[in-house]
């Protein structure tokens, strides 16, 4: 970590200095904010982004202990082979994400992440396990690409970076909503099962969402 920490003085100097010359050109007028906000795909994106990271996050801390009660499967090798299909499926399906409606292919996608997860509450063999970190892979490794493309085209350019800063806010809320629903519901005394489902549900959810997201245009600036 030390080596980027010693180019953020340089590089700050360089940011003020570009910016000293263009203060206020960049300004947004009152209540341009809470208009963005207001808009209804912007609530609705961010909504399904942070339904899915809630999930993705329970997936991480807890598919070890999932594993440990219905002894099956080797949570390090799932996200092995879920981090390698995902990194593959971003390869070479990346080109045709700009070429479709990415609303309805990140339904799609999410579809494939529930399905999934799924697999994994009736693991029933060592194949419905991988079969179900393939799936994952995919799932996630198009979706997220996909949300983030779509959230950069349904902006107003001068919300494009305030919104895309959002996506990222929604992967914090997601990280820390979810571990702790996920807690909780341990300790109550639910079993893998039931949260499981609740994640399918919620996976579910998040793709009528995006859905509902299909032949979104770019907004014309105003």
């Amino acid at each position: 970590m030390l080596p980027p920490a010693c180019l953020l003085p340089p590089l700050s100097r360089q940011v003020r200095a570009a910016g000293a010359g263009r203060a206020g050109e960049g300004s947004l007028p009152g209540g341009s904010l809470a208009a963005n906000l207001r808009r209804p795909k912007i609530i609705l994106l961010l909504l399904a982004n942070g339904l899915v990271f809630c999930v993705f996050s329970s997936m991480f801390f807890f598919l070890k202990a999932f594993c440990a009660m219905s002894g099956l499967g080797d949570p390090g090798l799932f996200f092995t082979v879920a981090t390698g299909v995902m990194i593959a499926s971003r390869v070479f399906f990346g080109p045709l994400f700009d070429k479709f409606d990415k609303g309805m292919l990140a339904a799609a996608s999410l579809l494939l992440f529930a399905a999934g997860v799924s697999m994994l509450s009736a693991m029933t063999s060592l194949a419905v396990f991988y079969a179900a970190a393939v799936a994952y892979g995919v799932g996630v490794g198009a979706a997220t690409p996909l949300m983030n493309g779509l959230m950069f085209s349904i902006s107003e350019p001068r919300f494009r970076g305030l919104n895309t800063n959002l996506m990222l806010e929604m992967v914090d809320a997601g990280f820390f909503l979810g571990p702790a629903a996920c807690g909780l519901a341990l300790s109550a005394g639910f079993g893998p099962g039931p949260i499981l489902a609740a994640c399918v549900v919620a996976l579910v959810l998040s793709a009528c969402l995006m859905a509902l997201l299909r032949n979104s245009n770019p907004p014309k600036e105003s």
